[in-house]
């Protein structure tokens, strides 16, 4: 599973949500629930008419949605920075990134999530429901980890970090990732390797 070692300043969109509106806690705890499985259904609760509310949405034609994010002076990388930081559990949630990198037909990095400046057992505090594992080679904090191959998902227990698919394979997970540059947290959902688009589109039906 290849990480990614880049940071950019980018653009800042408003967050919409009052302070005072006592049902954004909940809506938001569903939408966070919803991100940490890595898949379309973040993006088909994005859809609902309550995250207009808060959020800058766009709407799919295919059904789904997501957030309006601008580019950050980057051709393949996207933000939409919360001003102010929404404050959850414990976290503050600065920005929501997503960024893709396309080496050739067999080799795709996807990227999507959200920059704290939280520990990591911090976010871990903060998002009970999830269960973290570590990496195989005890580098990386991962979750909700799947591998595929021969048209088949499986469960992911051999996470490597830095090692990325081969032809013909994929990977999905959730995990945990400083950026030495920003001073920043990530917490990220990627899908890549050697991925058919019909299989990519059960994790980002917005692409």
């Amino acid at each position: 599973m290849k990480i990614k070692l880049l940071w950019f300043i980018g653009l800042l969109m408003p967050f919409f949500a009052n302070a005072q509106n006592p049902s954004f806690d909940d809506d938001f705890s569903h939408l966070l629930k919803s991100f940490t499985q890595c898949d379309k259904t973040f993006f088909s609760d994005l859809n609902q008419k309550k995250y207009r509310n808060y959020f800058p949405i766009v709407n799919l034609p295919n059904g789904y949605s997501k957030f309006a994010t601008k580019s950050i002076n980057h051709p393949q990388k996207n933000r939409l920075t919360f001003d102010p930081p929404i404050i959850f559990n414990g976290l503050k949630i600065e920005s929501f990134d997503q960024s893709q990198y396309i080496n050739d037909d067999h080799l795709k990095y996807y990227y999507w999530g959200f920059n704290t400046d939280n520990t990591f057992e911090e976010i871990k505090s903060a998002l009970p429901w999830v269960d973290w594992q570590i990496s195989a080679d005890g580098t990386l904090d991962v979750a909700n980890a799947l591998f595929y191959k021969n048209g088949v998902w499986s469960e992911n227990k051999h996470v490597l970090t830095n090692d990325s698919p081969v032809r013909g394979t994929a990977e999905n997970l959730l995990f945990l990732e400083y950026d030495r540059f920003s001073g920043k947290v990530m917490i990220q959902c990627t899908v890549q390797g050697d991925i058919p688009l019909k299989e990519l589109r059960r994790f980002r039906p917005d692409l």
